[in-house]
């Protein structure tokens, strides 16, 4: 189905465009979004077993990892290794820890949720109740998954791979380290290239990007990110070992972002006519969480780029909430902070993603329309874990007048009862780039309804960093690199 764009239909302004024209492009984008995989709700009638329910719950939601050669620590295709487990794999889906979706359910839904539905969760209580029982067909093990390609999409249009494989030591310290791609443009196919670009630009548009992890066991979540200011290049040229390392952000304001990879989680493609931006004159930088995993491991992940093959009609345009003003006092268990910023323009929201460290722990998105209507919860996170961040896409774009204010909620806990944090005992936290230090942030990928909007936008936003950054002191600008 092609899309039907709000641009398309002559003499439409955003103030006259009627609410029928907005269903019109709503309903287009809906129709070439992914839905969300229904799966049959299983049933349980007398003795659950493995073969007659516990497998299928294990292959709609647990095998993509627990598998030989994936990430998880062990495999759970097969029925013995699943019972063995069976206390424990009920522990860790109650906790939520399992499968890794941080989301909680509300009324927007997320392509690819992962989380076993109240049926599923109960059938696997009364299973490890019941002494884990494997069946009449004796516990068959489960299908490993058969893929055409190595690629979940296909074939990339061009496939950019870290230069040189990254040792990674065994000692018992996680890693978070950027690499340049080598990338030049000339080698990108001619006629993908003239369909993609964007044009008067040297930007073309990427309908997909798919990270493929080196070492799987060692990958824990890797960010694609577009570099058009050449500092990821310097920050690489200076350290002495292969990339550079850096956590919490990749070193530079990125022009552009591609992908989000962690384990379990799969490439999302969007609608044809809709693009993220690579500028062919920059830099493609991934930044990688090595997880060691108590022995040398190495890894040269590589990622596919998937060219739009239509005219792109709207790029993604970022809208960022988050704020410099953290300060955390030591055992404080519930330290929140907010941030605010009011849509000048209708858009439609496709994705969001939420960033803290690891005193994060919980984070919620609202949007508060004008005219005293219902508020929308866009994002409720409530056990956030640094580990698992993604980036989530809507089934259906999310439509946000101009007025409406988009509110972030983020709530930090720095006490000693949090076992993810870094600091024992407890100190005093700031705002900053660095594992010692913390961040709030949500990024929304939007598409304005009125191609005239982008630069609205893009004003807005940058308002919004000068105001932010009027607000530091002179130690806090030159700390932050804005000096």
């Amino acid at each position: 189905m092609r899309i039907i764009l709000i641009d398309e239909l002559p003499h439409m302004h955003r103030r006259e465009t009627s609410g029928f024209c907005k269903f019109v492009l709503a309903s287009a984008v809906l129709c070439i979004l992914p839905s969300l995989a229904a799966g049959k709700e299983p049933t349980a009638p007398g003795r659950i077993t493995w073969d007659e329910d516990i497998a299928a719950v294990m292959q709609r939601h647990c095998i993509d990892c627990h598998r030989p050669g994936q990430a998880a620590p062990f495999s759970l295709l097969r029925h013995r290794d699943a019972a063995r487990r069976a206390d424990f794999l009920v522990q860790a889906v109650e906790s939520g820890h399992m499968p890794p979706w941080l989301p909680e359910a509300g009324e927007h839904a997320f392509v690819g949720e992962r989380r076993l539905s109240p049926a599923e969760l109960e059938l696997l209580r009364e299973w490890a109740e019941t002494g884990a029982p494997s069946g009449d067909k004796g516990g068959e093990a489960l299908p490993v998954p058969e893929v055409a390609s190595e690629w979940i999409l296909g074939e990339p249009d061009i496939v950019l791979e870290m230069e040189e494989a990254f040792e990674i030591p065994a000692a018992n310290r996680d890693i978070y380290r950027a690499f340049v791609l080598p990338f030049d443009a000339r080698q990108l196919p001619h006629g993908a290239v003239a369909a993609a670009r964007i044009p008067g630009s040297d930007f073309v548009g990427v309908a997909a990007a798919e990270v493929r992890p080196g070492n799987r066991t060692a990958v824990h979540h890797a960010l694609v990110f577009v570099d058009s200011t050449g500092k990821a290049r310097k920050l690489a040229d200076a350290d002495p070992d292969y990339g550079y390392e850096r956590f919490g952000d990749p070193g530079f304001e990125p022009s552009g972002f591609l992908a989000a990879y962690t384990p379990g989680s799969s490439p999302k493609q969007w609608p044809p006519g809709i693009a993220d931006t690579l500028d062919l004159n920059g830099d493609v930088v991934i930044h990688i969480h090595y997880s060691p995993t108590g022995k040398p491991e190495t890894d040269r992940t590589r990622v596919g780029l998937h060219l739009s093959r239509e005219p792109v009609r709207r790029v993604t345009a970022p809208i960022r909430l988050g704020t410099f003003d953290i300060e955390i006092p030591p055992g404080k268990t519930h330290h929140r902070v907010t941030d605010r910023f009011r849509l000048p323009a209708d858009v439609f929201v496709l994705a969001v993603t939420p960033h803290m460290h690891y005193l994060g722990r919980s984070v919620r998105v609202r949007a508060l329309p004008r005219e005293g209507r219902d508020s929308s919860l866009l994002l409720d996170i409530q056990r956030w874990n640094f580990n698992w961040q993604d980036r989530y896409h809507f089934v259906e774009p999310v439509f946000l007048a101009a007025g409406t204010v988009i509110e972030a909620e983020w709530i930090f806990d720095n006490s000693a009862n949090n076992p993810a944090n870094p600091h024992d005992p407890p100190r005093h936290v700031s705002f900053g780039p660095n594992s010692s230090d913390e961040m709030a942030e949500v990024h929304l990928d939007c598409i304005p309804l009125d191609l005239g909007d982008y630069p609205v936008l893009s004003e807005s936003m940058e308002d919004a960093m000068r105001d932010a950054v009027r607000r530091l002191t002179p130690a806090q600008r030159k700390r932050y690199g804005f000096e």
